[in-house]
């Protein structure tokens, strides 16, 4: 049986929620806030991760589909404060990969075996999300892997 990467799991969450939030805040913003309200109430009970995302993705509203992420994110026990730190974490790697050619289909999202998001899913709570820290490190270890990956390119044309 396969072991879950909770780690994983709540970065998936966060990608799934950026994408979630610019389509709420473009058809139903003002009822946001009464659905946040609705995960915050502890009287709730516990949810099955699996059979919230089931209900999430068979969904069609906007709204509702946020009902049944944020009982999805109470499932694995990921706190609001939580997923706001790794959205900023992720909103940095998201600007890193711009800065080194993703749009022009230049940059390596697979790490020397690890893809970036892994990368940052190792390193962000170390650094809880601080900009200049993180972009440091992100690029301190792209350079290193494409350096090594630069290195490996010469050693097959010059052997």
């Amino acid at each position: 049986k396969q072991v879950p990467d909770i780690n994983q799991t709540r970065m998936e969450i966060v990608d799934i929620f950026h994408f979630l939030l610019s389509q709420v805040m473009v058809e139903d913003r003002i009822k946001l806030i009464e659905v946040y309200n609705i995960y915050t109430d502890t009287s709730l009970g516990n949810y099955n991760f699996i059979e919230e995302m089931h209900n999430f993705m068979k969904s069609r509203a906007p709204l509702s589909r946020f009902y049944y992420f944020l009982r999805a994110m109470k499932a694995i026990d990921m706190t609001s404060e939580e997923l706001f730190r790794i959205y900023k974490s992720k909103a940095i790697l998201n600007e890193f990969r711009q800065l080194n050619g993703y749009k022009e289909g230049t940059y390596l999202k697979n790490w020397d075996g690890v893809e970036d998001n892994e990368y940052l899913t190792s390193i962000y709570e170390q650094y809880d999300g601080d900009f200049d820290t993180l972009m440091s490190k992100l690029t301190e270890h792209y350079n290193f892997v494409m350096d090594k990956l630069n290195h490996e390119m010469k050693g097959l044309y010059f052997s």
